[in-house]
């Protein structure tokens, strides 16, 4: 048989729809970035030279640190300590490490602590370190920048753009001390004497912001450059001159949520085989399968071409995992008429290892939420009953349970796709959302208005209150038009995930009915909700059943007081007719397991952690396993990773929202226990 090559362009993938103008903003100046590739994607005025506040401390610490150690000591002059405005306060003659004035001038902004620096770094010589900090700014092409103080207080000839600070922030952020500073939102200094709060809003709010850098005076109105990253690519925004904090606040996130939503993650190979090939003596063919997974961060929207080149026989022996070095899967951006650009990503295949998959398909996890709804989390420090408030933060994004897990998987870079129910212009908002956040989905339209919810953290506190409305009427062509969208999905369906309360008109046993067939058909499916409709997908033989504490105890008819108790829930609902389980706590879960003819039982949990948020966190543990499994991880890695999912996300506010990297660090924290129920 002839060993030539063969060339297949397998598939054309587009990166989804995202919305195409950036939002309105009101402000003088503003810029978005992609830092990974310097890319500007939306600005306004960017090279208009303005006040930027103590943004300027950015360029301050810069200096220091060029002249300083971060464990120096040094003392603080009088005239740094006087200094007005933003203030820690320090005293004349008073000994601070150089970190903890960079504390104080990162974080709280403070002026004297930004006064002490450059006076320590420059002999008590300030307009020598004011020098300094524009050669630097010179170095680094800022053209549009001059500095006059290195505190940014007001003066004439202190201006900056929004270009230049952008490009400010990236280079500040190249420093490991800088980057550790500036993602806190609070912390102490001189040994717990003084505690420094941060004046980002947004920081603990917007998924993965990791800094950088807010100002404010009467000239510079308010300001901020902010830094959001996901895997693959950083987004950087700046906003000057808008003319409320709120308002810089608003603006900063909707920029940022649309910086964010131009690119996505693709894994355009993963452990799927990507082509099958001959052998001799009339054997079955065997597939090929990448070395390694590939993975492309690419713009929404823009098509990206997959080009398999293989042989199309080999020679025996072959054996697993064994390369073949003439075959290879490229993917490239396409240029128009569809001809692939230069400088694609390539990846080596191998002969598969794993059981096969028809070719073709790619296996996703699918998430069913009836009851999507528009979430909106306000942040109200000191919340009383009959009491006017302000909130201090807010945050609106799509939500509803099974919303919330694909939110947590495309951030575990998981495939998903998103589907239920959605009606009106509530509906339609959040299909916007989803479409900001890059999360494929595949709605049925209704009639009826989908739901909004609202949650009011209280951080003084800890306390979480949350309000629901009723979920929409639905007809019964609608739910039928669902379990149609479902059916289909379902062929490529790793797992069906049906999470959440039922809208009205909707029979208890819709998700059991719904669970039925799909067993029929051989689909792994996932139940996490409450009530009737959780009993009935138990009954119904659910892959797996993932409620909270509180649920499973409604569940089988009493509470949990130790591990006993757990025990005992665990195998009550598997005996209803579950195959595993998952009782899911804030940052902890009990789990019954059934792997190759065993039974086995494991608690996993973490050391406490004081939660910013806890809305969601069950949604994110679920999520956490479920991208572990499948990518074939072992039961205790997967419930390790789960609980580290879960544990990061009650760091942050807004329901299916962490950071994968502290998750990932959480995970190695998690104690794992293998149970033993005991005998009666």
């Amino acid at each position: 048989m002839g060993r030539g090559l063969l060339v297949l362009i397998v598939s054309l993938a587009f990166a989804g729809a995202a919305r195409a103008a950036p939002p309105d903003v009101d402000a003088r100046a503003y810029t978005v970035v992609n830092a990974s590739t310097g890319t500007v994607l939306a600005s306004s005025d960017a090279h208009v030279q303005l006040p930027i506040a103590s943004i300027t401390k950015l360029m301050t610490a810069i200096v220091a640190l060029k002249h300083l150690r971060p464990d120096d000591e040094v003392a603080v002059t009088a005239k740094a300590a006087r200094v007005g405005e933003s203030r820690i306060p320090l005293q004349p003659g008073q000994i601070v490490s150089v970190h903890d004035l960079l504390e104080g001038a990162l974080i709280q902004s403070a002026n004297d602590a930004a006064d002490a620096l450059a006076a320590a770094a420059a002999g008590g010589d300030i307009p020598r370190f004011v020098g300094w900090m524009n050669e630097e700014a010179v170095k680094l092409g800022l053209r549009d920048t001059h500095f006059v103080r290195p505190d940014g207080l007001d003066a004439t000839g202190h201006v900056s753009s929004a270009r230049d600070v952008a490009v400010l922030a990236q280079v500040a952020m190249h420093s490991a001390v800088v980057r550790d500073i500036v993602r806190k939102r609070t912390d102490t200094i001189e040994d717990g004497a003084f505690r420094l709060h941060t004046w980002n809003d947004l920081l603990g709010v917007f998924p993965g912001l990791i800094g950088v850098k807010t100002g404010h005076t009467d000239a510079a109105g308010w300001c901020e450059v902010a830094a959001a990253r996901r895997p693959g690519y950083t987004i950087y925004a700046v906003i000057l001159g808008s003319p409320s904090r709120s308002r810089r606040n608003a603006d900063l996130d909707r920029l940022l949520a649309w910086g964010v939503s131009r690119y996505t993650t693709m894994t355009l190979v993963g452990r799927e085989p990507v082509v099958r090939v001959a052998l001799p003596y009339g054997r079955a063919p065997i597939a090929l399968v990448a070395a390694r997974p590939l993975v492309l961060v690419v713009r929404t929207g823009r098509p990206l071409v997959e080009r398999v080149v293989a042989p199309s026989a080999v020679a025996l022996p072959v054996r697993r995992g064994q390369r073949s070095t003439a075959a290879r899967v490229a993917a490239a951006l396409c240029l128009p008429f569809g001809l692939p650009a230069g400088g694609g990503r390539t990846t080596t295949l191998v002969r598969d290892a794993n059981r096969e998959r028809p070719l073709g398909l790619h296996p996703v996890i699918v998430t069913v939420t009836l009851n999507a709804a528009i979430d909106r989390t306000l942040t109200v420090p000191n919340v009383q009953l009959g009491h006017r408030h302000r909130a201090s933060a807010s945050f609106t994004s799509a939500g509803g349970k099974g919303v919330n897990v694909a939110r947590a998987l495309k951030a575990l870079e998981t495939p998903v796709i998103a589907t239920g129910l959605a009606g009106g212009r509530t509906g339609e908002r959040i299909l916007e959302e989803l479409a900001i956040e890059a999360i494929l989905n595949d709605f049925v339209r209704i009639s009826d208005e989908s739901r909004t919810s609202t949650a009011v953290v209280d951080p003084t506190g800890g306390t979480l209150t949350e309000i629901y409305e009723w979920g929409p009427a639905v007809r019964p062509e609608e739910l039928e038009m669902l379990l149609d969208k479902i059916r289909y999905l379902s062929r490529v369906a790793t797992f069906v995930v049906f999470s959440g309360s039922t809208p009205r008109d909707v029979d208890d046993d819709f998700y059991a009915e719904a669970i039925r067939e799909l067993n029929r058909r051989g689909v792994p499916c996932v139940v996490d909700c409450e009530g009737e409709p959780l009993r009935y997908g138990v009954e119904a033989e659910a892959f797996l059943v993932s409620p909270n504490q509180r649920e499973a105890e409604s569940l089988v008819g009493q509470e949990f007081t130790d591990d006993a108790d757990f025990l005992m829930a665990l195998d009550t609902i598997a005996d209803l007719g579950a195959r595993n389980v998952l009782i899911t706590q804030e940052t902890a879960c009990f789990a019954l397991i059934r792997e190759d003819r065993h039974v086995r039982r494991f608690r996993a949990s973490i050391e406490r952690i004081e939660p910013v948020a806890s809305v969601g966190a069950g949604d994110v543990l679920l999520a956490g396993f479920l991208a572990a499994r499948y990518n074939a991880q072992p039961v205790g890695d997967a419930l390790r990773s789960a609980v580290g999912c879960a544990a990061a996300s009650v760091l942050e506010v807004g329901a299916g929202r962490f950071d994968p990297r502290e998750a990932s660090r959480l995970a190695a924290a998690v104690e794992l226990e293998e149970l033993t129920p005991v005998s009666a």
